[in-house]
């Protein structure tokens, strides 16, 4: 499955959107499956994801106009399409507002802090080396599998630095569950 992690204005916080479905139109508001939108003003060739491909190995394109104002991992799309990879930044720019609505594309859903297993071994984080614990609030990354510590002490070493210590996985943390980061 492929999700789309958006930013909620300039906070730690992402809203996560599971991609259901073939195609969804993107804009510096909420995603929205293209069965539920509707041409409303000025955006008459909005840019569109596009699943091509069977859902559970599907690939992932991005469709622009020439009139978008998209950025790829930082720069403006050259071309009216493109094949996302996991972990794809998507700049989509207002230009009459000059703002920009920051999101990522992934194969990965949200992380949740859970209990570090008592019967594993402890291994180090690979942000700040120490050991986590069995019992310690942690978190699991979803692409290479690696534990980093989420406690309520200040030592996040998740959502401190927003991403995985190892492979630099940028998976969201949900907090929608009662973790002790949840704001």
């Amino acid at each position: 499955m492929a999700y789309l992690w958006i930013e909620k204005g300039k906070t730690t916080q992402w809203l996560t959107v599971e991609l259901t479905g073939d195609v969804w139109v993107l804009s510096t508001g909420e995603p929205m499956a293209l069965d539920k939108w509707h041409c409303g003003g000025s955006v008459s060739r909005p840019t569109l994801l596009v699943r091509r491909g069977d859902p559970t190995d599907a690939q992932w394109v991005l469709l622009a106009g020439h009139e978008a104002n998209v950025r790829v991992n930082g720069l403006p799309m050259g071309l009216a399409s493109r094949v996302l990879q996991d972990h794809d930044e998507i700049l989509l720019g207002d230009a009459e507002t000059d703002s920009w609505r920051r999101c990522f594309f992934s194969r990965a859903g949200a992380v949740s802090v859970e209990p570090f297993p008592v019967n594993d071994n402890p291994m180090c984080c690979p942000h700040c080396k120490h050991p986590i614990l069995g019992g310690q609030p942690a978190v699991r990354c979803p692409a290479c599998g690696q534990w980093h510590h989420e406690m309520s002490d200040g030592q996040c070493c998740w959502s401190l630095p927003g991403c995985c210590g190892g492979c630099h996985c940028r998976a969201p943390l949900d907090n929608s569950t009662d973790n002790p980061q949840a704001e």
